[in-house]
């Protein structure tokens, strides 16, 4: 964020509220809006050294944001690898679809109990008393999926759920401002390799016989997943629509995925040399 950009921002955000509000900012260096002429919008800044405390995103909307933008990453490279692809090689295009799709899923009720949380409106907190059985089984799909992408990736002394989500060692990476010239070029490219793509879906378009490996049914259901994808980017189903479809899809991976562990592990069970001999050698 720069002060031009911030700038642009409020001026935008002016115009689309069309009614009074305030905005809460803190004091980042490039929150500059001086000699600037809003006409519903008032600005606050939070008091020093209180972010953490006050600001509605870090009391759980930033976290609940990278839960669902890790759950997209985790199942990208489950994918990935089931292709024999490369699941660490992201764009940036990529990565900020990605991040539409974690903010447009969020729940109404997250930004209310963190508002809540934070005591600036005066209400209850019961966001402790939120927690329900639904989010509980969330919890667990998201532990099963990153348990075998472990798995799979054949990762050693991996890190927990826990610490996976909280991206601690992300803190303080600094990132190049990329120019103009180079954000249309990676554009560009990007969609270069979507036309790419469809143009692949088409030529190896699956026949109507289902008579498929497990390995090859999972090759199926990401194809899928990227043509649904491929049309909630070109605006042709709407985001929820591609949410509650592709919740079906994975579904149906993560049963296909439990029965491959589950027979690779039955074959890699131990045996004992005795089994290799008739029963009557060995009286």
């Amino acid at each position: 964020m720069t002060g031009q950009l911030f700038r642009n921002y409020l001026l935008r955000f002016d115009r689309y509220v069309g009614r009074s509000v305030i905005l809460l900012v803190d004091n980042a260096s490039s929150h500059i809006f001086d000699d600037l002429s809003l006409t519903y919008v008032k600005i606050r800044f939070l008091p020093p050294n209180t972010t953490s405390k006050l600001q509605p995103l870090d009391a759980g909307i930033i976290s609940a944001f990278k839960k669902h933008y890790r759950r997209i990453q985790i199942r990208h490279d489950l994918e990935a690898i089931e292709k024999e692809k490369d699941p660490y090689q992201i764009d940036q295009l990529t990565a900020m679809r990605w991040s539409r799709r974690a903010w447009n899923i969020l729940e109404n009720s997250t930004f209310v109990n963190c508002w809540k949380h934070t005591g600036i409106l005066g209400l209850k907190d019961d966001a402790s008393e939120m927690t329900s059985a639904a989010d509980e089984a969330d919890d667990a799909e998201l532990q099963e999926e990153y348990d075998q992408f472990v798995q799979v990736a054949k990762i050693q002394d991996a890190m927990s759920l826990n610490e996976f989500l909280k991206a601690e060692f992300e803190e303080g990476l600094e990132q190049e401002e990329m120019t103009d010239e180079e954000i249309l070029q990676l554009v560009q490219e990007t969609e270069e390799d979507l036309e790419q793509q469809k143009a692949e879906h088409v030529i190896n378009a699956p026949s109507l016989c289902l008579n498929y490996s497990m390995e090859e049914s999972l090759m199926e259901i990401a194809k899928v997943k990227e043509m649904l994808e491929f049309a909630e980017a070109n605006e042709w189903i709407k985001e929820r629509e591609l949410e509650t479809t592709s919740n079906v899809l994975r579904k149906l991976q993560r049963k296909f995925r439990e029965t491959m562990m589950t027979e690779k592990a039955k074959k890699e069970i131990q045996r004992s040399i005795v089994e290799f001999f008739p029963q009557s050698q060995q009286n």
